[in-house]
């Protein structure tokens, strides 16, 4: 955006809405050839690149935490902790309904068939070292099916 400064929308843009300041790092030849000041333009462009770069992150966070079990209100909380968004930052329903949206919900079905299979498996062992015996072991599999 320093490179190839643009001016398309500046008469449309009010940059009395970006009232937050931030600190970016850039290279010593980079500001050496380009500068440092976006245009009005090149600020909404940069802010709308972080702003989906945030809520890719978030949803991957989510997903993968619900994928886990962990619910989607305690992942939302643990993600807005984690990387230390406030409310004022990254409200927690902008999260959930971005999430609602775009985000990937597991299949629960997926856990529950591989716990099933767990289980059997365990059973199966059990029984074979005379632990549990055939019949117990018959019956809890059945159960877990119905």
């Amino acid at each position: 955006l320093l490179s190839k400064p643009s001016k398309r929308y500046e008469s449309k843009i009010n940059n009395k809405f970006y009232t937050d300041e931030i600190e970016i790092l850039i290279s010593k030849d980079n500001f050496n050839r380009f500068g440092y000041e976006l245009t009005k333009t090149d600020t909404v462009r940069f802010n709308s690149r972080i702003e989906s770069l945030i809520k890719f992150a978030s949803r991957l966070f989510i997903a993968n935490n619900n994928s886990l079990g962990i619910s989607i209100t305690q992942s939302i909380k643990e993600f807005q902790d984690m990387f230390g968004f406030t409310d004022d930052d990254f409200q927690y329903d902008t999260i959930k309904k971005d999430f609602d949206r775009h985000g990937m919900k597991f299949e629960t079905r997926i856990l529950v068939a591989f716990k099933q299979e767990l289980k059997k498996i365990f059973l199966e062992n059990l029984s074979e070292i005379g632990t549990v015996s055939q019949n117990f072991k018959n019956e809890k599999i059945i159960q877990q099916y119905e």
